[in-house]
């Protein structure tokens, strides 16, 4: 690392305000060992980022997470300014995680509109219409009321803790590994078993129909034919209650998603299960697209997918 930016980034200590804001003295210390990737590794990581994302990324390390603060796997250094651009550390096991890319580097987009004055932070807090902080949860995976996923607005747990952090819960999204269909599709591929079994049980009843019935269609039946009899009869109960309690699951699976599987991929894909009558999601979409966080291609896929699986959680009446 340049001594200047290690001057630079050690500057930047006097300023720690919180996780993702800054970093400690420890940290910045070790990062004399690093040194920041090279603008090709930067385009090859990012290339996935739209212009407006790009902007303000400055200098990005990767590190071993041992270096990193406890239970963190990356984070952005707001207030170690090179001129106009933080700095952002990314860990060697989690560099390749979508969703962690997109996180961090939509701080890197709101601090430099902060620093430049905008308007943002004003008009975001005026759409959430909320206090932040963490007297809201229990830990950043769990609300008060013991619950995780959407509320209030907010994508998820850890949202509160800052408005910078609500901010990257919704750029995040654009990292998500699975779309609704997909989610859907899982438990399809369930239910399209199931029907393949239960055709495969009524195939192998049928065939034994028909050797019950041609046995039954001789004038005399040997002692062979007797036991075959048996275990014909026999065979065809056990294919049609085979069939019958497959056919019962397969039904109660179409009927009703089990909510257990929604609840995890709630957890992990938050903009889907959102409550959408409640408007602030909507218009926190429209105000990051505003601000060049989305392009308009990928502010019309989330707000298609904003709330898209909630349904799936609604209890019945």
């Amino acid at each position: 690392m340049k001594i200047k930016n290690l001057k630079t980034l050690l500057t930047g200590v006097s300023l720690i305000v919180g996780l993702n804001s800054c970093y400690n003295l420890q940290h910045a210390i070790k990062l004399k060992k690093y040194d920041p990737i090279s603008k090709e590794q930067k385009d090859s990581l990012f290339n996935e980022l739209n212009p407006g994302l790009k902007e303000y990324l400055g200098e990005v390390y990767i590190i071993d997470k041992k270096d990193l603060q406890k239970n963190s796997i990356a984070h952005f250094h707001a207030y170690a300014y090179n001129f106009h651009k933080g700095a952002l550390c990314l860990s060697e096991d989690y560099k390749n995680e979508s969703e962690t890319r997109f996180h961090e580097v939509a701080h890197s987009r709101y601090f430099a509109l902060k620093k430049n004055k905008s308007d943002f932070s004003k008009r975001w807090r005026k759409i959430a219409d909320f206090k932040y902080g963490r007297k809201n949860i229990k830990d950043i995976w769990t609300w008060k009321d013991g619950t995780d996923g959407p509320k209030d607005g907010m994508l998820n747990p850890h949202s509160v803790t800052g408005l910078e952090e609500d901010v990257a819960h919704f750029v995040e999204s654009l990292g998500y590994d699975k779309n609704p269909r997909d989610i859907g599709k899982l438990d399809s591929s369930l239910i399209d078993g199931l029907a393949k079994k239960i055709s495969k049980e009524r195939t192998e009843r049928d065939s034994l129909i028909l050797e019950k019935n041609y046995l039954l269609s001789k004038p005399l039946l040997n002692f062979y034919d007797s036991l075959s009899l048996g275990l014909y009869s026999s065979s065809i109960s056990i294919y049609s209650l085979l069939i019958e309690l497959d056919s019962l699951s397969r039904i109660r699976r179409e009927e009703e998603k089990p909510k257990e599987e929604c609840l995890i991929f709630r957890s992990y894909y938050p903009l889907y299960f959102a409550d959408t009558t409640d408007h602030r999601y909507q218009k926190k979409l429209d105000l990051l697209k505003e601000y060049n966080f989305f392009t308009e291609e990928e502010h019309k896929k989330l707000s298609k997918d904003l709330g898209s699986l909630n349904y799936l959680l609604k209890e019945e009446k």
